[in-house]
């Protein structure tokens, strides 16, 4: 037998997934579809059922998987997930072991640049194969990272559980939803406007909270931190101010400005001489 070998090779219904297995002994094996492609699995750990669209594929040792038309990539250790059976799209992908993602999306203010890792990621599809429409669920602990250069925008998040939504509409899409269990590290970037919103000044910060939660609000959205905040700011507006309280809300705009910082809560604050919180 020779030792490279086409291990297997089908058409699905209506021809919108053409699938492939390319397997040496000797070396990784690699599947490719319309929707999805997976490099460097182990040609020992596969298995593809085409009766009821599901697919399992272990990496050597670790995998690469892109969704071409959602333009998301992932690398995991091994990924299990499944395929719709009407419109042959991957509808979910549970992958483990190591796992990062990258997502690159198109939003009202720029190009969007996602990533997210962590022990155990779950990926839904919300949506036909080229709407980026997911909710995207890490556990074991969770990373997860937003930045905007158009828009001058940055935010990473650290905590013990993330779930996140990204939704698109008429090929612009974004982060509309998300929850992250603590304990939470946060550090944030992006530009204050004036009362006049004539001037924008850079502004960051970091902080620390038990949960985090992001929300659409207006033509913007609000960053929420709560169970017991300790935010620190270190350029632009709130540069020096420390603030300790129950819990903190960031409001940003449609374009990623941020608009306002205030608590709901009894709030112990520092601030620097000449600054002023905003």
């Amino acid at each position: 037998m020779t030792r490279n070998f086409i291990a297997v090779a089908a058409l699905l219904v209506c021809g919108v997934l053409v699938a492939g297995f390319t397997v040496a002994q000797t070396t990784p094996a690699s599947f490719s579809s319309k929707q999805l492609t997976v490099s460097n699995i182990d040609p020992k750990h596969f298995s593809v059922q085409l009766v009821d669209g599901t697919f399992s594929f272990r990496g050597l040792p670790t995998l690469h998987a892109v969704l071409p038309e959602k333009h998301l990539t992932l690398d995991a250790a091994r990924v299990d997930g499944t395929i719709d059976q009407a419109s042959r799209v991957v509808k979910t992908a549970k992958l483990t072991g190591g796992v990062k993602g990258s997502l690159e999306s198109v939003s009202t203010d720029g190009a969007e640049h996602f990533t997210f890792s962590g022990p155990i990621v779950t990926y839904t599809n919300a949506g036909a194969a080229d709407e980026q429409n997911a909710d995207i669920d890490v556990s074991g602990g969770a990373t997860f990272g937003s930045v905007n250069d158009a828009a001058k925008r940055t935010l990473f998040l650290k905590g013990s559980h993330g779930f996140f939504q990204v939704r698109s509409k008429n090929g612009v899409g974004g982060l509309t939803n998300a929850d992250l269990d603590g304990p939470v590290a946060a550090n944030f970037s992006g530009q204050m406007l004036s009362k006049d919103k004539a001037k924008a000044t850079p502004v960051s910060g970091k902080a620390t909270c038990g949960h985090l939660t992001v929300r659409p609000a207006g033509t913007g959205f609000v960053i929420r931190m709560s169970g017991g905040v300790a935010l620190h700011g270190t350029t632009g507006a709130i540069e020096g101010v420390e603030l300790h309280t129950a819990a903190i809300n960031i409001e940003v705009d449609a374009k990623g400005n941020f608009i306002s910082l205030g608590s709901e809560d009894d709030t112990t604050a520092t601030v620097p001489t000449g600054k002023h919180s905003a």
